[in-house]
């Protein structure tokens, strides 16, 4: 079994309790795929050294807003972007941080990147190239939907330095 599947049950494990405090709502897998569109907001950590990944989260905007109108406790109408974004790029940090437990012990975990997916980028974390393995989950309520991915990367072949690692 490859790495990223033995944390498939984890991950949705982690994503279902960390909504259902957030917001008391129940995420199910779905059966089918999602496609998000352009105001939907992305999300993206990476692992780094021992275990080289990344770890995103989109989610619908729909969803995105209740969850941090729920999170902040403020009526929607002051709920801004930024808001929005802070709330989602918590939610990842809260997601990936427990899988980051499940890794060697020297794997470290960057800030999230998060934005609306119209303004990400092709790859915030390794090249494409890099990446072995790739699993979509895709959860969904009343309310909205969500994708995680977990992706595997080769490490990148340093040429008499750190691999560009500080």
């Amino acid at each position: 079994m490859q790495a990223v599947e033995m944390f498939r049950d984890e991950q949705i494990a982690m994503a279902q309790q960390a909504i259902l405090q957030i917001c008391d709502v129940w995420m199910d897998p779905a059966e089918t795929g999602w496609t998000p569109t352009a105001t939907d907001v992305c999300s993206e950590v990476r692992f780094l050294h021992d275990w080289e990944g990344r770890f995103s989260l989109e989610c619908s905007r729909g969803l995105a807003e209740v969850l941090a109108n729920a999170m902040l406790m403020r009526p929607m109408e002051e709920i801004s972007e930024s808001d929005v974004q802070d709330v989602i790029g918590e939610l990842l940090n809260t997601i990936a941080g427990n899988l980051k437990c499940l890794l060697p012990a020297d794997t470290e975990l960057t800030i999230p990147e998060t934005m609306e997916r119209s303004r990400k980028p092709q790859s915030i974390g390794c090249s494409e190239d890099r990446c072995r393995e790739e699993r979509g989950i895709v959860l969904s309520c009343e309310i909205g939907v969500i994708r995680m991915a977990f992706s595997r990367c080769e490490p990148a072949i340093a040429h008499g330095s750190s691999a560009g690692f500080a």
